[in-house]
């Protein structure tokens, strides 16, 4: 059987925008709207094949469509939802990469991305053998609880319902609701002792 052994660089690719993660601003909105019009003109800037490649990404984040016309995402929209922040010396800058968004999630990924910023492109890389034909995962997370299995089912949703608009259904997040592991895990991390049976 064909499989991708763990820890093998699967993909890698460069960025079809980036742009800094925050504004020189006096308050909030103010650097919103810097945020949105510095997006507006990276996409401006773009190639008609690159323009297309963007505007068919996803679009989750909230208040993130064109107010005359509902169906179409904005273009900050599409960028808060794909973007990457990434690392070491560009951790001030998120981008988007257009294969990568493409992945779907699961608080149990079975590939990680990391950001070279030597050779400024973005890295997947296997996290545990991968099964030929199996899907490529990776977490929504951004980094916000960790490791998946450190943090309960009902947190971890909470965050993917808030930042991406969907109630996650991937094997660790049913296991959360299937069986007591979640509890039982939650309970040991809390410090409770649990005492078998028998004797």
């Amino acid at each position: 059987m064909v499989f991708i052994p763990e820890g093998k660089e699967i993909h890698r690719e460069g960025a079809l925008m980036r742009c800094p993660n925050g504004q020189a601003a006096s308050s909030e909105e103010e650097a919103t709207v810097l945020h949105k019009r510095y997006i507006s003109e990276q996409f401006d800037r773009l190639p008609a094949v690159k323009k297309e490649s963007f505007m068919s990404l996803c679009c989750t984040a909230p208040n993130s469509f064109d107010p005359s016309d509902p169906s179409k995402p904005t273009t900050h929209g599409i960028f808060q939802s794909n973007s990457v922040r990434l690392s070491g010396r560009d951790r001030l800058d998120g981008a988007v990469f257009p294969t990568f968004c493409r992945c779907n999630h699961s608080c149990r990924p079975n590939v990680r991305h990391q950001w070279r910023p030597d050779l400024q492109v973005l890295v997947l890389i296997a996290v545990s053998d991968i099964r030929a034909g199996e899907e490529l995962y990776v977490t929504y997370n951004g980094g916000e609880w960790g490791d998946s299995s450190d943090c309960s089912t009902e947190v971890r949703r909470e965050y993917l319902m808030e930042h991406f608009g969907f109630h996650c259904m991937c094997p660790l997040c049913k296991e959360g609701d299937n069986d007591a592991g979640g509890i039982l895990a939650d309970a040991v991390r809390a410090g409770l002792a649990i005492e078998g049976g028998g004797g």
